[in-house]
């Protein structure tokens, strides 16, 4: 049986990866864990659209700001309009997971 993809925000699991990569000490048993509810939930915003869009589209995003952008626009709602580059989101977890994985 394979599970839905997450539906609802990760707001603990994103702050976590957001305090990785600003530079805070983060357990890396509970950041794996972490990273995969979040890569969930950004796999799931991706294929729910039917189309992967360019990484190109989305240059400049610092990895902090994109989290950031992320969490605030899962607190505007479900009817926030936000243009969050989800696909950008699943780059930066999966290399971070793949850093904790050799």
């Amino acid at each position: 049986m394979i599970l839905e993809y997450p539906s609802e925000f990760p707001g603990e699991a994103v702050s976590m990866v957001l305090d990785k990569v600003t530079g805070k000490d983060v357990d890396t048993e509970e950041l794996i864990h972490a990273g995969w509810h979040v890569l969930g939930f950004a796999l799931g915003k991706v294929s729910s659209r039917g189309i992967m869009p360019s990484y190109g589209e989305t240059s400049g995003w610092d990895d902090g700001d994109l989290l950031r952008a992320a969490m605030a626009d899962s607190e505007a709602g479900p009817d926030a309009k936000g243009a969050i580059p989800w696909l950008l989101v699943i780059r930066l977890v999966v290399k971070l997971l793949q850093e904790y994985s050799t």
